[in-house]
């Protein structure tokens, strides 16, 4: 090979390493090497090329660091005092399965390289490292982590935009429960009006009962529909009761509750959480929902829904429980999976639980569980209570 070619070669191989840069340069490494030397010479190079670098001196250092500073990869040497590499992995895997994590060896050691090919390990680079398949390997798992945090992300957001949509169908409905009863009355007062306005009763005195007894009404509808709408504004975290946050969505389900014949009852003592009080509503509301639709797929005899409120050891824990016969065993471990549903197609979305359980445990820090219990469903929200 001539000295151009040799020349268009190592500069096409440079250009192609410098386009990996793009994902490793956002992202956060964890570097573990026993070797003091080794270790600073790499530091002054990887620091360069990462978003923030972490160092660790050992196996069992590196699981301290990555334990407080939960970085986007993982490098490290095999052979090391106190914890090796491979094991070191092992109990960083056991923490984030996910992580991805390169390996770097002194020698071609078989073993350590079946037991990291077991482990999962996504690399496995010989010393002395080369610099560009160092940076190409780092680039490329990395890479393919952001992109799976990615999709991840979009497949949450269509998620959560499909739980909307469907919370906001389910909430012209109760709209138009609550307001039938209502509209009805309202129309039979302007009949009346009509009709004794004829019989020439009536008098100045009936014009005004009847316009004050039609504001009430429209009042009522107007509250209603506050109401409804308040579940869709986004509130910035604050302080608030549990028990007067229940409030609203009882008193949205409440109609239907009636219509069924459910008897809905509320005990327990009142404790403040942190949070978004609309979006942990529309938790409760799903909850509420699905106890009485359970009653009514199986028509439950003298069917009742408890809501109870207690604190144990500074935790916060909200109970609802249903004696509509509980769910069936081979059910259970899928409840809270996304699509999952046990309604027909025009009944639900399969997406409620899976989405309750993201904000309790995302948004809230908390922890969304669920028992079969005195036959019947208890749902619990477990959540750190503000004094």
């Amino acid at each position: 090979m001539n000295k151009l070619c040799y020349y268009y070669v190592e500069n096409r191989i440079f250009e192609g390493w410098r386009m990996y840069e793009s994902f490793l340069s956002q992202a956060t490494l964890l570097y573990v090497e026993d070797d003091k030397t080794t270790r600073d010479y790499m530091y002054k190079r990887l620091e360069k090329k990462v978003k923030k670098l972490f160092l660790a001196i050992d196996g069992e250092d590196g699981v301290l660091q990555f334990e407080r500073h939960q970085p986007d990869i993982v490098l490290t040497d095999v052979v090391m005092p106190n914890l090796n590499g491979i094991d070191m992995a092992r109990k960083i895997k056991q923490i984030n399965p996910k992580i991805p994590i390169v390996i770097t060896s002194a020698h071609e050691d078989t073993s350590f390289l079946l037991d990291a090919i077991d482990l999962g390990v996504d690399g496995y680079l010989l010393k002395p490292l080369d610099k560009v398949k160092l940076f190409v390997t780092l680039e490329d798992n990395i890479r393919r982590s952001f992109l799976e945090q990615k999709l991840l992300q979009q497949k949450d957001d269509l998620i959560l935009h499909q739980s909307k949509l469907a919370s906001l169908g389910e909430m012209v409905g109760y709209i138009a429960h609550q307001w039938k009863q209502p509209l009805n009355v309202l129309f039979m007062n302007i009949q009346m009006i009509e009709l004794e306005n004829k019989e020439g009763v009536v008098d100045k005195k009936y014009f005004k009962k009847f316009i004050s007894d039609s504001k009430l009404v429209v009042n009522f509808m107007s509250d209603t529909m506050d109401d409804f709408l308040g579940f869709f504004k986004t509130d910035k975290d604050k302080r608030f009761s549990v028990l007067k946050s229940i409030e609203k969505p009882v008193k949205m389900l409440k109609p239907l509750f009636e219509k069924h014949g459910i008897n809905l009852s509320i005990s327990g003592d009142d404790f403040f959480i942190n949070g978004c009080e609309s979006e942990f509503q529309q938790v409760l509301l799903n909850l509420l929902n699905n106890a009485r639709d359970a009653h009514l797929h199986n028509d439950t005899t003298n069917a009742h829904l408890y809501i109870s409120c207690e604190v144990m050891n500074l935790i916060g824990i909200l109970s609802i429980e249903d004696n509509a016969g509980g769910i069936p065993p081979e059910l259970r471990e899928k409840i809270f999976e996304p699509y999952f549903t046990t309604k027909t197609r025009e009944d639900g979305t399969g997406i409620g639980l899976y989405m309750s359980r993201k904000i309790i445990q995302e948004k809230m820090n908390g922890e969304l569980s669920f028992v079969s219990k005195n036959g019947g469903a208890r749902f619990e929200v477990k959540l750190d209570i503000v004094k």
